[in-house]
Parts: structure tokens; C-alpha cells; sequence
């Protein structure tokens, strides 16, 4: 493992390459596992309101944020999040932490997610 260097891969993987208890604290910002294929219309129908005007103006938004956030199943995005926390708590130094951005629907996920994480001397922060 070489210091000040940027890793390009997958993180798993590369993570797997590092040896335990190296690292003083590891950030993440996980995907969340809430890409929909819904859009959000910004303007209302003038046909349906009968009027030129309407009161929201803008892009409709899309909830799909991307591939990195596609999972075929809950179970696929559990494995995915069991395999990266495990590997942060495995290089995680006795006293470091874990900080991961979440939202408050997924922090449970990532506070109970690991079976054995409780071996390894991390804390875990998420929100």
C-alpha cells in the first residue's frame, strides 16, 4: 500500500490488497439504495389547470441518481454494504473510525449490517 496515493477500481477489491489496521479513519458515501424510476414534473399540467401560468417552474427531477445506486435486490445491496463495512472495520486502527454518509432510512442498515464488525476495534459513525 502506497501513502498519499489515489486508488481507481473497485473499493472491495483494492480494500482486500491493504493489510489490517492501517488506516486512522475511512469516509464514505455509500450508495443508498433509493434510485426510482420516477420523475418529479416541476410544472403543472395547463391543459388539466386551464391557464398558461402555473406556480412551479424548472426541470422535472429524476430520482434515479445513476448505475452505482441500481442493486437487483435488497439482498444484493445488504451483500454490497456487508463486504465494504467489513473491509473498513478490518483496516481501521484500534481507536479510528468509520464515518459514512447515510440518510436516516439506511443508518440502521449500516449500524447492525455486519455480523462480526463488534471484532473489530472501530467506531462507526453514520448520518
Amino acid at each position: 500500500m502506497e501513502f498519499n496515493k489515489i486508488y481507481l477500481g473497485n473499493c472491495i477489491e483494492i480494500m482486500k490488497s491493504f493489510p489490517d489496521a492501517c488506516i486512522d479513519c475511512v469516509f464514505t458515501d455509500p450508495p443508498f439504495f433509493i434510485s426510482k424510476e420516477i420523475t418529479i414534473c416541476r410544472q403543472r399540467n395547463p391543459k388539466k389547470y386551464n391557464t398558461k401560468r402555473w406556480k412551479y417552474q424548472g426541470k422535472d427531477i429524476s430520482l434515479d441518481f445513476g448505475k452505482w445506486d441500481h442493486f437487483n435486490s435488497l439482498q444484493d445491496y445488504l451483500s454490497f454494504t456487508n463486504a465494504w463495512l467489513e473491509q473498513s472495520a478490518r483496516l481501521t486502527r484500534k481507536g479510528g473510525h468509520i464515518l459514512s454518509s447515510s440518510i436516516n432510512s439506511k443508518s440502521p442498515i449500516l449500524l447492525t449490517s455486519p455480523k462480526n464488525l463488534t471484532s473489530y476495534p472501530a467506531n462507526l459513525c453514520s448520518g
